[in-house]
């Protein structure tokens, strides 16, 4: 873990680099930043050998949508950056409503807890089918060569105490590659704090939807188990 921060500080000195020789700029010399400019071709080529896959697991109210939004705007408008939303093409016919936006990979999630007659289905699937259209897509883009980013927060789905969750990990991450030396597969968890703002943005999302009036004392005692 210490070498991969020192290699992204690196890198990130390295963005700099080009400034070094500027014409109307003085550099103050400093020992680390030498350094590390010196080492900053093999940094460089070092990355851009690396095929990265990130998957955004939220969960709920943490800015999730809003990393989602930059994630799926970036892979669609900006082609040099190399990045690619995994949204299986054959996923357009199952869940129509979903596909080519943010929320695309919903539909895996909802299927993988078995809610197959849940009205983001166009027509009847099965969690199988669902698993296998990620792990062609994922390794069709493997193959171009470009770095892959996807996620959703309905992955707080293995937290449930209703349902089996290892055999739904197990299930997951069957559909992501196998961590090689020039892959590298990272898996974002968020949160917010302190960490009652997340239930409070929870309490808001419900008093637009089912509870108007309640007070939010009166919704987490309606609600023990949140706090368990």
């Amino acid at each position: 873990q210490q070498q991969s921060i020192d290699d992204a500080m690196i890198l990130y000195d390295c963005s700099f680099r080009h400034l070094m020789d500027h014409a109307n700029l003085t550099v103050l010399y400093n020992y680390q930043l030498a350094k590390n400019m010196e080492s900053c071709p093999e940094q460089v080529n070092k990355q851009s050998t690396t095929q990265k896959l990130v998957f955004l697991a939220g969960p709920h109210k943490t800015a999730s949508t809003s990393m989602q939004n930059v994630a799926f705007t970036v892979s669609h408008s900006v082609p040099e950056a190399k990045w690619k939303w995994i949204d299986p093409p054959a996923t357009q016919e199952i869940t129509p409503d979903l596909y080519n936006t943010r929320k695309s990979t919903t539909g895996l999630f909802v299927a993988m807890r078995g809610s197959l007659h849940n009205p983001v289905f166009n027509r009847t699937t099965t969690s199988e089918e669902m698993l296998n259209l990620y792990r062609e897509e994922i390794q069709n883009v493997q193959k171009e060569g470009l770095n892959m980013i996807f996620g959703s927060e309905n992955i707080d789905i293995l937290a449930s105490d209703y349902l089996d969750s290892d055999r739904i990990m197990d299930q997951f991450l069957s559909v992501l590659p196998k961590q090689e030396d020039n892959q590298e597969v990272s898996i974002v968890v968020s949160y917010r704090s302190p960490r009652v703002a997340q239930l409070q943005s929870l309490w808001r999302e419900d008093l637009n939807t089912n509870w108007l009036g309640i007070s939010f004392v009166e919704w987490i005692l309606y609600y023990p188990h949140i706090i368990q």
